[in-house]
């Protein structure tokens, strides 16, 4: 997941280690080129209850049109009724439907979560797991090589209980291939007492 809001004391709590990680601010429109990518899926998460079934019902809309499609396509059929055919190919619109709502699945949340202001970041494969705190996790990595040039990353926050210093990141970036001096290195300003 990705986060509209930066150096959220609640967002390093979850998500950053309790304050001894790193939050990376990445230019959205560069990681919105990825959307070209086949198994990548970037789009800002809803929490609105109506704005979610407007979306769902978008959807459902969408797959039905592509049945209605493959029926006028389809040169041999059982029938030209189109509600006969519907029910005939009604597995195949499930599927469809299914393979859809697994691409937007992350970009619904309780409205609850809406302090996040998340975006979601969503690839189906390759995924892999690491055992962290006796857990699971699941992750994939998500090649930037062809962003590298692109000014991807904006911003990196350290951690207020981080170790880290900002010559840590300057030289790890460099080592990486990054251009450091365009990125804003910065300790955090949600402490903690």
């Amino acid at each position: 997941m990705f986060f509209r809001k930066k150096d959220r004391l609640s967002q390093w709590r979850a998500y950053g280690q309790d304050g001894t990680g790193v939050a990376i601010g990445f230019n959205y429109k560069a990681i919105n080129l990825l959307n070209n990518e086949k198994d990548i899926f970037v789009e800002k998460v809803v929490y609105n209850e109506i704005k979610q079934k407007e979306k769902l019902g978008q959807l459902i809309e969408s797959v039905i049109i592509y049945i209605k499609n493959m029926f006028e396509e389809e040169s041999v059929r059982i029938s030209d009724d189109f509600n006969v055919y519907f029910k005939e190919e009604f597995d195949t619109f499930c599927e469809v439907l299914v393979d859809h709502i697994g691409k937007i699945r992350c970009t619904i949340k309780n409205p609850a979560f809406a302090e996040e202001k998340e975006i979601s970041d969503y690839r189906i494969k390759p995924l892999k797991f690491n055992l962290k705190n006796n857990q699971f996790v699941s992750y994939c990595d998500i090649d930037f090589n062809n962003l590298i040039h692109n000014p991807i990353i904006n911003e990196i926050v350290i951690g207020s209980k981080s170790q880290l210093k900002e010559s840590d990141i300057y030289y790890f970036l460099l080592s990486n291939g990054f251009d450091a001096n365009n990125v804003n290195i910065s300790k955090s300003e949600a402490t903690y007492r």
